[in-house]
């Protein structure tokens, strides 16, 4: 038995902040249920020490860690390898222990596909994602690697949401059919708001939620394969596909959309929002809404109607007012739970080798968060 297998393997979550966070209750409930003595720590770092922090963990031989906001993106350079998880979205929200190596997955895209099954026909559907961050980029990915016929980035930050839509069309293209596909994109010329009911931008966080993991690959154990080159040299290399630069050694998930068919598109975010016609899904992937019952998502309410779904990944509350304004104007409505649940599952199995039990992870957060 060497050293290491007499102490207590430790994970934790880095984030900040981290009130409302119920990533340790969920953890430490599946350790016990599964007979793991492992320990779960909850650790509020600061963006100026996330360097730090992983030189923490690393000198402390942490097993695994989550990152919640802010960190998903700036983890990236500090890890020695990306897994094919998070290689193409360059999003890290789970880090895993390799010997002495951290490798960043992201569990996010998957978990929220899992999320959505039996709610949802992906395959053609035209999706509206709000966000550009950490979880939006992972889950924007995954739904492209779904089938969807198109993706609408809404975002008010344009270098990031710009940034996502060229990602997205660099290295996927939309299925030959589009099943009622919306009859034509927003764009700069065809704005969606009323500029007269602009969002105060002090409540308008753009981002990712906190912790907030393709349906068929839940049912197998999570992937570990991992890039060779360094996650820095992988942002490079996806910058510079993303640019469209000839770069032969530039790492790709997916092979390049070569059809000059546009998967995605980019709408500037700075008055309330139009929901096309003819949209299937609406996902909120940014904090507004988190621990702010009663804080709007600026959309046009009224707008929602006929829309099959609206998913918001806010943790804490989970009903947030866009849900329930969704379901007044007859969308189905999916809140956090099941998309954590599922992330949680896919972290645990990667950090332990163990597979979880979901129902016990489902039912630890639906307790934490009184629903």
């Amino acid at each position: 038995m060497t050293m290491d297998e007499h102490l207590q393997p430790i994970c934790a979550s880095f984030g900040h902040p981290t009130g409302g966070n119920p990533s340790q209750f969920m953890m430490e409930r599946a350790f016990a249920h599964h007979d793991l003595d492992w320990r779960y720590l909850t650790l509020d770092i600061r963006p100026d020490d996330l360097q730090a922090a992983i030189s923490g963990m690393r000198a402390m031989r942490f097993r695994g860690a989550n990152l919640a906001t802010p960190h998903k993106l700036e983890v990236v350079p500090l890890l020695d390898e990306l897994a094919e998880s998070a290689t193409l979205s360059q999003a890290v929200n789970c880090i895993r222990r390799e010997d002495d190596k951290l490798v960043g997955e992201n569990t996010e895209g998957p978990g929220f596909l899992q999320a959505l099954d039996g709610h949802i026909e992906l395959q053609s559907s035209n999706v509206v994602l709000f966000g550009a961050g950490g979880a939006a980029r992972a889950i924007a990915v995954e739904l492209a690697k779904a089938g969807c016929g198109s993706i609408t980035i809404v975002n008010r930050s344009r270098e990031r949401g710009e940034a996502l839509v060229e990602l997205l069309n660099a290295n996927f293209q939309p299925p030959e059919v589009s099943a009622d596909p919306i009859a034509e994109a927003p764009t700069e010329d065809q704005p969606h708001g009323k500029a007269d009911d602009a969002p105060d931008d002090a409540s308008a966080a753009e981002g990712e939620a906190a912790p907030s993991e393709d349906s068929t690959a839940s049912k197998e154990a999570p992937s570990t394969e991992t890039s060779s080159v360094e996650p820095q040299q992988q942002a490079e290399a996806a910058a510079a596909e993303t640019a469209q630069q000839s770069d032969a050694d530039a790492p790709s998930a997916e092979p390049e959309n070569t059809s000059g068919r546009a998967i995605a598109n980019y709408y500037e975010w700075t008055d309330e929002y139009d929901i096309p016609a003819g949209t299937h899904l609406v996902i909120n992937a940014t904090t507004i809404g988190q621990f702010d019952p009663n804080s709007r998502l600026e959309i046009a309410a009224d707008s929602m109607e006929g829309v099959t779904l609206a998913v918001d990944i806010a943790i804490s509350p989970t009903k947030t007012r866009f849900l329930l304004e969704a379901v007044e104007h007859g969308c189905q409505a999916l809140d956090c739970v099941g998309m954590l649940a599922q992330q949680a599952a896919i972290a645990f199995e990667l950090w332990t080798g163990v597979k979880p039990d979901v129902d016990v992870v489902q039912d630890a957060l639906e307790e934490f968060f009184g629903v």
